[in-house]
């Protein structure tokens, strides 16, 4: 499993990143995702009654469905895991609003994106593109 980690702070433009990054990998293979936060999870009445429950779990008309548990899940296997979040190891995407913030880059960093045209970033496309080729090197 290739792990690739999306980190910055608030309104960075991690999620916009990820989403775009995960849409592409989506074509190399199966793709999982991991939300890392350090605030409350909006969905904090269902993450409550979680805490009385095995399990709990929100569904939408689609089948879609958010589950929140105190036990370890044995999630599937997948080629690509995409973690919204600082993950150490793991080859990374950094997301700024500044150029202050691109001091965070750390060795593992593929690329340093910004959704609002800091100069010397990536666009969120840009950025997708080369960890892509970064991942998937015959492409």
């Amino acid at each position: 499993m290739n792990v690739i980690s999306v980190f910055g702070y608030k309104h960075s433009g991690k999620t916009t990143v990820a989403l775009l990054l995960l849409q592409q990998l989506a074509h190399l293979g199966t793709v999982g995702y991991e939300k890392r936060t350090h605030s409350e999870i909006k969905l904090d009445m269902h993450l409550r009654t979680a805490a009385f429950t095995k399990w709990s779990a929100v569904v939408d008309q689609q089948g879609f469905a958010i589950v929140a548990t105190q036990e370890r899940l044995n999630l599937p296997q997948v080629d690509f895991l995409v973690v919204e979040g600082y993950v150490p190891d793991a080859p990374n995407i950094l997301c700024v609003r500044g150029q202050e913030e691109m001091k965070r880059a750390t060795p593992k960093t593929i690329a340093i994106a910004s959704i609002s045209g800091v100069p010397g970033t990536l666009t969120p496309e840009e950025a997708v593109e080369l960890t892509l080729r970064f991942v998937n090197p015959k492409s």
